[in-house]
């Protein structure tokens, strides 16, 4: 099952450091990813874009991670990982459309 990722773009969210590992951002209120049908589960990796389900907010993890069920890979981000790391407090991020 794909994600329907695209037709919430573009995105602005509001991200902070979670746990030294994570930075972590909520959907704005009414929109939220399901995981219905999906195998839950992963294993996160420097630069994996995720879905915590309990809390419903996005990951995008700057350190590997160990794994968890209630965890569930959306994508991956191949660059700019040094700077995601590096930003101290609350940040405002646009999620667009890749090509």
């Amino acid at each position: 099952m794909q994600y329907k990722t695209n037709d919430m773009l573009p995105l602005e969210l509001s991200f902070e450091d979670f746990n030294g590992t994570e930075k972590i951002a909520y959907l704005p209120d009414g929109q939220n990813l399901s995981t219905d049908g999906i195998n839950g589960g992963h294993e996160p990796a420097v630069g994996d874009l995720c879905l915590y389900a309990p809390w419903g907010n996005l990951c995008i993890f700057y350190k590997n991670f160990r794994y968890s069920d209630d965890l569930y890979s959306i994508g991956h981000i191949d660059s700019g990982m040094d700077v995601l790391s590096g930003m101290d407090g609350n940040f405002t991020v646009m999620l667009e459309k890749g090509n």
